[in-house]
C-alpha cells in the first residue's frame, strides 16, 4: 500500500515564472497605428536600398544601411519621422515596435526617440543585441511619460535607430510601426 499526500493551492498563485523580460501591455482600445512618413535620413554609414514603404509591411521588403567602414567599431545611424498623430486628440502610451535584422550576431542596437525639439536622451529609449546574424527580430517598447507629454504637442514621432559592432554590417529593417493609445 501507499500513502499520498495532497495539497490545494489557490489558482490565482503562480507555479512558476516563464524567463525572460516581463510581457508587455497590450495596446489600449482606441489606439491607432502610425507608420514611418518619409524615407529615412542615413546619419551615418551608407544607404544601401528601400524607401519608406519598405517599413510599413513586415513582409520581407528592407530599408538597408551598411555600417561606416572604418575606424574601429563599425556605426550605423539613420533617423525615421512617423505620420502626423491626428488621433487620438490626446494619448497616455506610445509603444514603438521595430522588426530588423543584421547580418552579424552581435550587432547592437539603439533606440532615441525626440522628447523636445531636435533633442535626444543621452541615455536609450531601448535596446537589444542580435543574437542570430540574418534572423529577424522583433524590438517592442514603450515610450516613458516625458517623451509622450511632448509628443502630444509636436503630433510627430521622430526616432533614431542606432547599430554598432566590431566588424562592418548591414542593417536590413522591415518594419517601424508607432501605436497610439489614449
Amino acid at each position: 500500500s501507499a500513502q499520498i499526500e495532497a495539497t490545494i493551492r489557490v489558482r490565482q498563485a503562480p507555479v512558476w515564472a516563464p524567463p525572460g523580460p516581463a510581457p508587455q501591455p497590450t495596446p489600449l482600445p482606441g489606439s491607432v497605428t502610425y507608420f514611418v512618413a518619409q524615407d529615412p535620413t542615413v546619419l551615418t554609414g551608407t544607404y544601401q536600398s528601400g524607401n519608406a514603404a519598405s517599413l510599413q509591411s513586415s513582409d520581407s521588403s528592407f530599408y538597408v544601411v551598411q555600417s561606416t567602414s572604418s575606424g574601429g567599431t563599425r556605426l550605423l545611424s539613420y533617423q525615421v519621422v512617423s505620420q502626423t498623430i491626428t488621433s487620438p486628440s490626446t494619448f497616455t502610451q506610445v509603444q514603438v515596435q521595430f522588426t530588423g535584422q543584421s547580418n552579424h550576431q552581435g550587432t547592437a542596437m539603439l533606440f532615441y526617440v525626440q522628447y523636445a525639439p531636435g533633442t535626444y536622451s543621452t541615455t536609450p529609449d531601448s535596446g537589444f543585441t542580435f543574437t542570430q546574424g540574418n534572423t529577424l527580430t522583433t524590438s517592442t517598447f514603450y515610450l516613458d511619460t516625458p517623451t509622450v507629454t511632448y509628443l502630444n504637442s509636436s503630433r510627430v514621432i521622430t526616432m533614431r535607430v542606432d547599430g554598432a559592432d566590431n566588424s562592418t554590417f548591414t542593417l536590413s529593417t522591415d518594419q517601424i510601426v508607432f501605436t497610439v493609445s489614449p
